[in-house]
């Protein structure tokens, strides 16, 4: 058992880490904001301690924080992903420390029956296909996509994740793990299985997607939840108003087979960015970096493109009329 499982304000961890307030707690870990005292201005950060209830839950504590502050180090460096600061289970004090994201959860700016503009929810789908786009790369599920572990970042906007706890490799059809990990309302039906594929996340993004264009929650506990046709399927458009593309794309991330859904995050971007006729049967995309999709690079490079020729275009246009306008003359 760890040797500290209460802290108070203005504790040191480590002689270094000073306590500020608690975020959350459960049976296996106390979750703080705290201040780095020895960098300078303090800045804030988040410290996860283990502090399990009994004994029995040590072991399944100490597993879980090993296994994101390994995550969060072999992710490396991302935008959209807090960065790993420190990993300690010496002298019995079992902690890791990330950083800090300033901003407010998704949770907090989806309120039931408050619908969100079409624009906003295809910036929404940009944010976090982007994000799981690099974890996929990587041979990994995130396994737990939801608003609450979603912030939007205040310094500029884009949206983070904010807890790797859940997040593990891909799992091979027909092969199944005793961990079931995520929100129920959020789980497609292969995850609830213990078979999480890239697609389970693609559905878990298109049930935020769709609970932000219809403002209702997918949960029945709170209110809300979606019918569903004899054969699985959300059944939300009457609820929305929204353009055929994208009420098609969100249509296919949410399918209830997995093998009907995109079949990963690049794929599912490709579709949003451009048009849900993507031919995926000639994209061949391969997530080990080689042959893959557009790159988020080419695809801004691509926009840009489109819309320095349609300023073009619209100059030549104008030229043009006047030129017609000067020979009549």
């Amino acid at each position: 058992m760890p040797k500290s499982n209460f802290l108070t304000k203005r504790q040191l961890i480590d002689s270094r880490y000073q306590i500020s307030r608690i975020l959350q707690e459960n049976e296996l870990l106390r979750t703080y904001v705290a201040l780095d005292t020895k960098l300078p201005g303090k800045p804030q950060c988040i410290l996860k301690l283990l502090s399990p209830t009994s004994a029995d839950l040590f072991l399944q504590g100490k597993q879980q924080l090993q296994r994101e502050a390994e995550t969060l180090a072999s992710l490396g460096k991302h935008s959209q992903i807090p960065e790993l600061m420190a990993y300690s289970t010496e002298e019995g004090l079992y902690y890791l420390v990330r950083e800090y994201i300033a901003g407010i959860s998704l949770a907090e700016k989806l309120i039931p029956g408050q619908k969100l503009g079409e624009s906003t929810v295809v910036r929404i789908l940009s944010y976090l296909l982007e994000v799981l786009e690099f974890i996929h790369s990587r041979g990994l599920v995130y396994r737990d996509l939801k608003p609450e572990n979603i912030v939007r970042r205040e310094e500029d906007g884009k949206l983070v994740l904010i807890d790797f706890q859940a997040i593990a490799p891909v799992i091979n059809p027909g092969n199944s793990i005793s961990l079931v990990a995520g929100s129920p309302a959020y789980l497609p039906s292969e995850q609830i299985n213990g078979e999480a594929q890239y697609s389970s996340d693609i559905y878990a993004v298109g049930i935020i997607a769709i609970q932000a264009l219809t403002g209702v929650h997918p949960d029945p506990r709170y209110g809300g939840g979606f019918p569903r046709s004899e054969t699985g399927e959300i059944q939300w458009q009457d609820l929305a108003m929204v353009s055929n593309g994208l009420g098609a794309v969100l249509s296919r991330m949410v399918s209830y087979d997995w093998r009907d859904r995109y079949s990963n995050a690049t794929e599912a971007l490709n579709a949003l960015l451009y048009g849900q006729n993507y031919d995926t049967a000639n994209s061949s995309p391969s997530l080990s970096g080689t042959n893959s999709n557009l790159s988020p690079r080419a695809r801004k490079w691509i926009m840009v493109s489109i819309f320095v020729l349609g300023i073009a275009s619209t100059i030549v246009t104008i030229l043009f009329i006047k030129w017609l306008i000067d020979l009549a003359d």
